[in-house]
């Protein structure tokens, strides 16, 4: 078991490296520390255990890995500006798929050993992250050339533009925080959950794993409705701006609620999925309670993510991290440690709806000012 649970642990430390569009500068800093030679010492346990070696051995290849997810994500961009056309997505959806086909069989065969391929173990996986998204990026670039008719990528007389450069990573890099804040909060979380007892981390490691059903199709919502916010308020059309955000937040909460009940009343059935074999029973034990009271926090998170989507929409990309930070780092892991020290480890979930309350309130304050400030004076311009 404890095993298992340093894989979790590993695989989704490294996620949340990807999910930073910074993460190979990110790479760029551990590597070094790859380099140096596999640590016989957990740092979050304070014990031996194989997570450092098995860390070394994707951080030797998540340098090369992070880049050339980079460049596959860089490469769809002009084909699928915002997700306008069905055809231009499906030709990005081409591309994920390429990659994620080519990780997961190159992976088994690498991970494994099968056929001619060598036993590499994790660093074989990792192996197989890099070809995978090398394939990807090779294939966005080449349907860009063949498909892209609007924009043609030429490296002849390219020269970077650092004002424009600048003007990117002002309006992005609120987005960027926000997404390298996930890495630090499930640093902080295992922190706290690995002084109850490893499972508790795993079970972390599944719940990360198994949101990500629930909340992709609101981030995918997300994804539709910032451009038509961001439209009309060029537009000086406040009735679809308020329309839009109103059907989103109702959408978003009716998906939350539909995430809810399957992880009130099927935990186990979920849970049984990630179970390793010979386990005692001790991941159902502490995953059913953990699931259930975290997923309370979920018809909160649906409202804060489209509000969140709002602000960044009206260029207040500041609001939106401001909102991530106190969540994250303000409220959940204070909460969190502060919960752990009652040595209940049912009361440390609980940290995650609180969060989520502090979130609703703030996205709430931040709404009313942006409708006052931003919304409400297009209608008065308009009747002028």
């Amino acid at each position: 078991m404890g095993h298992f649970t340093d894989i979790f642990r590993l695989r989704v430390e490294m996620s949340g490296l990807r999910h930073a569009h910074g993460g190979a500068g990110m790479a760029n800093l551990l590597q070094p520390a790859a380099r140096a030679g596999p640590r016989q010492t957990d740092p979050l346990r304070g014990r031996p255990g194989p997570l450092p070696c098995l860390g070394k051995a994707q951080l030797r290849h998540g340098k090369q890995r992070l880049r050339h997810h980079a460049a596959g994500s860089h490469a769809a961009l002009p084909v699928d500006p915002e997700g306008a056309a069905p055809g231009p997505a499906g030709y990005t959806l081409a591309g994920c798929t390429v990659a994620d086909i080519i990780l997961r069989r190159q992976g088994e065969a690498l991970l494994h050993g099968l056929g001619p391929l060598p036993e590499m173990g994790v660093a074989g996986a990792a192996l197989a992250t890099v070809i995978g998204q090398w394939c990807g990026a090779a294939l966005g670039v080449a349907i860009n050339h063949v498909k892209n008719h609007e924009i043609r990528l030429r490296v002849k007389g390219f020269r970077p533009c650092w004002h424009t450069i600048g003007v990117i990573y002002r309006v992005g890099l609120p987005s960027i925080v926000m997404q390298s804040l996930s890495s630090v909060m499930v640093f902080g979380m295992n922190k706290i959950l690995i002084s109850f007892t490893t499972t508790a981390t795993a079970v972390f490691g599944v719940y990360f794993k198994l949101q990500s059903f629930v909340f992709m199709p609101v981030f995918g919502l997300n994804n539709g409705m910032v451009p038509i916010v961001a439209f009309n308020y060029g537009a000086r059309r406040p009735d679809r701006i308020m329309k839009t955000i109103k059907l989103s937040i109702t959408y978003a909460v009716g998906i939350m609620l539909v995430g809810l009940m399957i992880f009130q009343f099927a935990p186990d059935v979920m849970l049984n999925l990630f179970r390793a074999e010979g386990d005692s029973g001790d991941m159902l034990t502490i995953g059913v309670p953990a699931l259930r009271i975290i997923s309370l926090s979920f018809l909160f998170a649906g409202y804060a993510i489209v509000c969140s989507s709002v602000f960044q929409a009206l260029g207040h990309g500041v609001l939106s991290l401001t909102v991530s930070v106190v969540r994250q780092l303000v409220v959940l892991l204070p909460v969190g440690f502060l919960l752990s020290l009652t040595g209940n480890l049912e009361l440390v979930w609980w940290a995650f709806p609180i969060a989520e309350l502090f979130s609703l309130t703030l996205c709430t304050i931040f709404l009313r000012r942006v409708y006052l400030h931003e919304i409400k004076p297009l209608s008065e311009i308009k009747s002028k």
